[in-house]
């Protein structure tokens, strides 16, 4: 079989083609794992131990950095339904202070005031990182706190 020029330009521009589609998928996967990406979930009761004995129960929201980026943590918050803005502190922890940094893979855990979720309806809770960027807990699981919360008002 004999290669005339226009057949070998052919083939060039087909691998030409085919290569720039695999370097264009590769960048766009690189891309997108190089994101920041936080998981949050809650625990009740959270049971926070004291030298090895149960200190008191509380909500625990449990933060992770799943990303390959550290996350700069600004301010915890918390929205009820009525509209009424407020701030989750760290209790637990006297060292904790804003803003906080999760590296790839570390894990905040931070007790959140059992009264005020007890005596509320929330309507979001979440984190503000350090670009502005809201993350927040999944509808779901706010219904699953409001549904815990109208327990502990029962008790």
């Amino acid at each position: 079989m004999e290669f005339t020029l226009s057949t070998l330009m052919t083939l060039l521009t087909i691998t030409t083609a085919i290569l720039s589609i695999i370097l264009a998928s590769l960048k766009i996967s690189e891309f997108r794992k190089n994101k920041p990406i936080l998981r949050m979930t809650f625990v009740y009761p959270g049971i926070i131990f004291e030298q090895g004995q149960p200190k008191e129960k509380c909500f625990l929201l449990i933060i992770s950095n799943v990303g390959q980026r550290p996350i700069l943590i600004q301010q915890f918050f918390g929205i009820t339904k009525i509209g009424e803005h407020f701030i989750i502190t760290s209790d637990n922890d006297p060292t904790f202070q804003y803003p906080k940094s999760l590296k790839e893979t570390e894990t905040l855990f931070l007790k959140a005031d059992l009264e005020k979720l007890k005596n509320e309806n929330l309507k979001e809770l979440g984190v503000y990182d350090g670009s502005g960027k809201k993350w927040k807990l999944n509808r779901k699981q706010i219904k699953e706190i409001n549904r815990k919360s109208i327990e502990l008002r029962k008790d």
